[in-house]
């Protein structure tokens, strides 16, 4: 009866995740864009724009495992089931500026 948090859902403790209240939940149709954070809306555009992993880890400073990491939890966050529809996501919310 006990499951625990699984990085899929964003709740795992690790760099630069697990210490933001409502990391994890998905975003209604009404928005909530003040729930991300620069650097979740960095990452976003990066991928926008064609950006490779292995870049957008780089300019993060991170290695391409976190990128993915960050990146599991930004389409589940999103309510999406790809990166490609996290993508029209956040482009409906407004993410990418």
């Amino acid at each position: 009866m006990h499951g625990g948090p699984t990085a899929v859902e964003g709740k795992r403790p690790g760099p630069g995740g697990g210490d933001r209240p409502g990391q994890g939940s998905r975003v209604g149709c009404d928005g909530g864009t003040e729930d991300f954070s620069p650097k979740e809306r960095e990452v976003l555009a990066m991928l926008a724009a064609g950006a490779k992993d292995e870049a957008i880890a780089r300019r993060l400073g991170c290695s391409e495992r976190t990128l993915l990491r960050l990146l599991t939890a930004l389409v589940a966050k999103l309510g999406a089931e790809s990166r490609f529809a996290a993508g029209v996501q956040a482009a409906r919310l407004g993410l990418l500026d």
